[in-house]
Parts: structure tokens; C-alpha cells; sequence
């Protein structure tokens, strides 16, 4: 069988490389917010406050996503985008809970709500970008 170059993934580079650095970034931020916020972790499952708990939960699987997906980047496996896509949509679900919590809790709308929907529109764009792009299935071959 003639191996052709065509059977070889392409470098991560161009807007997965802008991802990647990202995702470098969300991944500390996840981290310190896991390690400094322990304390409220703790007292959210005492108080038994469900949608604080949640989120919490949230943020400690959007770190062990970001660390997967970062190992599977370096190891190119074809699946890598699909778990980036729930990964996103994921993200989305836990900010909405988030802003309805505080709306639902507070009956104010954050300060943080702008920048939540425009990180939200970010999430889509990353989601559309995985879908659709030929970069990512030469990157992410078979």
C-alpha cells in the first residue's frame, strides 16, 4: 500500500492554533477559580445550594475538559473535535445556568450579563468553526 500525503495530518496552525492558546488560558483560569473558590465549593454542597453547586461542578469539568482536549490536540485524534463541540456547548449550558441563577436568585440582571452573552457568541462561532472547516478535518484525519 503507497503512503501518500495526503494520510498525513496537517500541523496545528491558523485559527486551532488560536484556539489552542485559549484554551492554554481558560484552562489556568478554570484551575485558580478550582482552587481558590474550594471554601464556597464546600459550603454550596453543605447549604445544599443546588444552581451555586452546579455551576462549581461546572467549573471543575471545564478543567479536566480543557486538559483533555489539550492532550488530544497533541496527540490529533480524530474524535478531537467532537468532544471540543460538546465541550463548547457545555461551557454555553453552565454560563446560562450561571446568569439564570443570579436573575432567578437576586431579580437583577449582572453586570457580568453582556460579557456572558458575547463569550456565549464566541462559543457558537468555535462550534460552527469545528463543524465546518476543512483546516479541522485535514488536522483531525481518520
Amino acid at each position: 500500500m503507497m503512503i501518500t500525503e495526503e494520510n498525513y495530518s496537517k500541523p496545528v496552525g491558523g485559527w486551532l492554533l488560536i484556539y489552542v492558546v485559549t484554551l492554554l488560558i481558560s484552562a489556568a483560569l478554570y484551575g485558580m477559580g478550582t482552587i481558590n473558590g474550594f471554601s464556597q465549593f464546600i459550603r454550596d454542597f453543605q447549604e445544599r445550594n443546588g444552581i451555586l453547586f452546579i455551576i462549581d461542578i461546572g467549573t471543575i469539568i471545564k478543567l479536566l475538559l480543557s486538559v483533555l482536549i489539550l492532550y488530544l490536540f497533541m496527540t490529533k485524534q480524530s474524535y478531537t473535535y467532537k468532544i471540543i463541540i460538546g465541550f463548547e456547548l457545555f461551557c454555553i449550558l453552565i454560563r446560562a445556568l450561571s446568569l439564570g441563577g443570579v436573575i432567578i436568585r437576586y431579580h437583577v440582571i449582572p453586570n457580568s450579563f453582556y460579557v456572558s452573552i458575547l463569550i456565549g457568541l464566541f462559543s457558537m462561532a468555535w462550534i460552527l468553526y469545528f463543524m465546518k472547516s476543512k483546516r479541522v478535518r485535514a488536522t483531525f484525519v481518520n
